[in-house]
């Protein structure tokens, strides 16, 4: 399986210098600092409240918004690795009844 890169821009006297640097998703890098990510949710119609409660209550969960627009909640998470990152995502808010599909925008350096 491939791992994902995303590409490092360098600015030389010959002009850009364009490399692939391997991604902070690589669970092999070591880790300076606590991770954080974005979660965009849609809901059932009617069960955001609930919803929102139910996250709030999460550890790692820190900022939880309603929205209008095509995503209904906005969450901030933050953990203190990124394996600690997937599992809040992929085991805790994923689970919660009522989701009808989620967006995770993950944020590096």
């Amino acid at each position: 399986m491939k791992r994902p890169y995303i590409l490092e821009k360098e600015i030389t006297p010959r002009g850009w210098l364009i490399r692939p640097r391997r991604s902070l998703i690589d669970d092999g890098m070591k880790e300076t600092r606590a991770r954080m990510a974005y979660t965009m949710i849609t809901s059932e119609t009617g069960y955001e409240a609930g919803i929102i409660r139910e996250l709030k209550e999460i550890p790692g969960v820190q900022e939880v918004y309603q929205l209008y627009g095509i995503y209904d909640i906005i969450i901030k998470i933050e953990a203190e690795s990124m394996k600690a990152l997937k599992d809040i995502i992929s085991l805790k808010v994923r689970k919660v009844e009522h989701i009808r599909s989620s967006l995770t925008l993950i944020c590096v350096d």
